[in-house]
């Protein structure tokens, strides 16, 4: 019998709160699983035909946004009298697409217009003194501002004291302080009654331009519904209500596009004749754009987007997929020297977040620098440049913690800051870069709950494979397009049997299984490059957690899983008895704490005690459950060192091959008393406790805090630190307590405890295999 275990990956699995079906879905003709995936995902007051099948004539009407009457109002005046207009955007995907939009609303209004974008690496983010007062210089009275001028407050003040009417269209969060500009179009700003908040820039572009054409947009609606598609995906706005309409329409307006620009950077993304997807846009198509905005000219993006000149398109795509490329080693770089300053610091697992510097680092590559550690370490990340006396910064945050809201308290200290929810860009003066950092540290410490640390993967529904049609993954489509807000649908697949095994990709760095259940097969992809796919072995029982859709290969189209995660136990592991396989149950504990959340039960602890924890939220609950995870896997292994002596411990649990598990009355002895079937332990969970560099200076710092006065280390890790750490000089065991001894006069180089060198030779080896 397959139990299964939490995943190799370390990563949650969390089931969602099963949610009854809605009665104004009972009557519909959808599958019951989708059925399911609407009813949370939907309130009553959403309507579900809407949802599923949105329609332009959805879309709300533009002057409901405040100040948006005061703005075309103020444009249209400006173009009675002739006068010059400027559009000021942002350097990013979203500021891009909203310049080009706005610039073929106006070649439709037949009326020129020009545009800024500041040197992301001269200028910075936002508006600026300078540029204000050289566009007023050039003789512009009217400046539009898309994606950004929220927090300008001191530059609204300068514009409208030089007589340059400035008009904001912006959807960053609002400050305290609203910038005194002619008009003000955010939705998020006090008093603004519009049905929808989460627009992107772009959106906001789109408002203004149906506001500005009438009916005039209807030739070129497909054409500002592709850019306005393009950048609300880009900008990772949520794909729900209003957001959704634009992107569902414009990707279809997408994938026959008649923009020379975008058919060019298509084609050069070798996605030609394919149907274009909200994936297509975020991971192929919009890094390209975004290139030209981090390390090259940022005009680069919106010539592209806005040329009549195909031998200009297809030179610019061209220049955009080198810049691209450049942008991607770069940003390697920059990651891998940032992942090496945080995994040096001795007391980096206990901070809440993420934050590294480095000198002269470009200042475009930062932000994605920023995301990659989010990915690593699960942790908000800020990735500083440093450059004369001003450090610039790109946060980046994890579901459920506002990094905005967290930056806002220290505001003062910023010379430039705004953002959202996810993501802020701030600069910070460097006398005070120390003094914010430590502050920061401590204030995500007080506010950032630990259980939001631990990854999670959330599953939709679970699906037994008879369930698995090609009916139900064409109906999963009508929830298209995914992205925040609309998460593609996870399941859980349980039961399963690995039937082949095979590595894919250029350098063989992906897994491709074939899943069987008795009846019938299926492909399972893997894009993991962990490695830890190496575990799973033809003829193991697995569950696995997957997105479920249709893989069309030269015109076979066949059902294909792509893996989040995986769980089994190979005849190899250790077995867990029926009480463990009781208390690990997903299913049990999810059905205890959906009835009664206030108080849950969950089953035996190997001791024979009953555990009870009372939880206030669900996330809570979840907490809860990982808590008591480690809880019993720190029992089992305390009890692996109840084997004997420490050097018996060593011998049988780390030093002898593991294949010679051999004392069969100490096994006998364990299964006795914990109601263990013990079979041959697994290589990588053994290679896990024996420690590295960084493992043990931790626990030297430990020992410095006086952690081990009265009483000695609970774990196999630790034992082995302060067995190595005797071994050079650096400590002492007694019998019950751990002394640290004077600093020797030389520092001491661990590669030459024998020790500590034959460990790590040995932890390769069981890696290896």
């Amino acid at each position: 019998m397959k139990h299964s275990l939490l995943s190799i990956n370390d990563r949650r699995w969390i089931p969602l709160a099963e949610v009854p079906i809605s009665c104004h879905l009972e009557n519909e003709d959808y599958s019951e699983i989708l059925k399911k995936i609407l009813s949370r995902k939907l309130d009553e007051k959403t309507n579900v035909t809407q949802f599923l099948h949105p329609k332009l004539e959805d879309l709300y009407d533009p002057y409901l946004l405040k100040g948006m009457d005061l703005a075309v109002e103020r444009i249209q005046s400006a173009m009675a009298n002739q006068e010059k207009i400027c559009i000021y955007g942002d350097y990013d995907v979203d500021g891009i697409t909203s310049v080009s939009l706005l610039l073929k609303c106006f070649r439709q209004l037949d009326y020129p217009v020009e545009f800024y974008i500041p040197d992301r690496h001269e200028e910075g983010y936002g508006l600026n003194m300078k540029a204000i007062q050289n566009l007023r210089d050039q003789g512009f009275t009217v400046l539009i501002t898309v994606d950004c001028g929220i927090s300008s407050v001191n530059e609204a003040a300068l514009s409208r004291e030089i007589g340059l009417d400035m008009i904001i269209t912006d959807h960053h969060e609002c400050q305290d302080l609203i910038p005194q500009a002619y008009a003000v179009v955010n939705p998020k700003q006090p008093d603004c009654h519009y049905p929808y908040e989460m627009l992107a820039g772009v959106g906001l572009a789109y408002k203004l331009s149906q506001a500005l054409l009438g009916e005039l947009i209807f030739p070129i609606r497909d054409e500002l519904l592709e850019l306005a598609a393009f950048g609300t995906i880009a900008d990772i706005a949520p794909l729900v209500d209003e957001n959704r309409i634009i992107a569902k329409h414009g990707l279809a307006a997408l994938s026959q596009t008649k923009s020379l620009g975008l058919e060019a950077l298509i084609a050069c993304s070798d996605l030609k004749g394919k149907e274009i997807t909200a994936g297509h846009v975020g991971f192929m198509l919009a890094p390209k754009i975004n290139a030209a905005g981090r390390i090259d000219d940022p005009k680069l993006g919106v010539r592209l987007l806005t040329t009549e000149d195909l031998a200009e398109a297809e030179k610019i795509a061209s220049v955009l997929k080198e810049t691209n490329d450049k942008r991607q080693q770069l940003e390697k770089e920059i990651v891998d020297a940032a992942i090496k300053q945080l995994e040096d610091r001795v007391d980096f697992s206990e901070q809440h977040i993420s934050i590294v510097q480095g000198e002269g680092w470009n200042s475009g590559v930062i932000g994605i620098v920023a995301s990659r550690l989010v990915e690593r370490f699960h942790k908000p990340a800020i990735v500083f440049s440093i450059t004369d006396e001003k450090v610039k910064g790109s946060a980046r945050s994890i579901d459920g913690f506002d990094i905005f809201k967290a930056l806002c308290c220290f505001a003062p200290m910023f010379e430039k800051f705004g953002g959202h929810e996810q993501a802020a860009g701030l600069t910070v003066p460097l006398n005070n870069y120390d003094d914010f950092k430590s502050q920061l540290e401590g204030h995500c410490r007080e506010y950032l709950p630990k259980y939001l640390l631990t990854p999670g993967i959330k599953i939709d529904a679970d699906v037994a494979v008879s369930q698995i049609t090609y009916d139900l993954v064409e109906e999963l489509t009508l929830l298209e397009p995914f992205g925040m807000g609309n998460s593609r649908p996870i399941f859980k697949v349980e039961n399963a049997q690995i039937r082949k095994k095979t590595q894919i990709g250029k350098n063989k760095e992906y897994t491709k299984f074939e899943i069987a259940d008795g009846l019938r097969t299926f492909e399972a992809i893997s894009f993991d490059k962990t490695g830890y796919y190496e575990l799973f072995k033809p003829g193991d029982l697995v569950d696995l957690v997957c997105h479920i859709d249709i893989n069309d290969f030269r015109g076979s189209q066949t059902i294909q899983f792509q893996l989040k995660d995986i769980r089994g136990y190979r005849e190899n592991l250790v077995k867990r008895s029926q009480g463990l396989s009781q208390f690990y149950n997903a299913e049990a504990l999810r059905i205890g704490a959906y009835a009664n959340k206030e108080v849950c039960q969950f089953g035996s602890h190997p001791s024979g005690q009953q555990k009870i924890w009372t939880v206030d939220t669900l996330e809570g609950f979840y907490y809860f459950y990982n808590r008591i995870y480690d809880q019993v896997l720190s029992d089992l292994q305390v009890h692996f060192n109840r084997l004997g002596t420490l050097e018996e411990k060593a011998y049988h649990l780390i030093i002898c091959p593991l294949e010679d598990f051999s004392d069969k009355e100490r096994v006998c002895s364990i299964e006795k008393t914990y109601g263990l079937s013990m079979e041959k332990p697994s290589n990588a969970l053994y290679a896990n406790w024996i420690p590295d560099r960084v493992g043990l200076i931790n626990f030297y710092k430990e020992v410095k805090d006086s952690k081990y006065e009265e009483g000695t280390p609970k774990s196999v890790e630790k034992w082995l630190c302060a067995r190595i750490l005797e071994a050079a000089g650096l400590l002492e065991i007694g019998s019950d307590q751990i002394i640290l001894k004077p600093s020797p006069a030389q520092k001491v180089d661990l590669e030459k405890v024998p020790l500590f060198s034959a460990l790590q030779t040995y932890k390769i080896a069981l890696k290896n295999g």
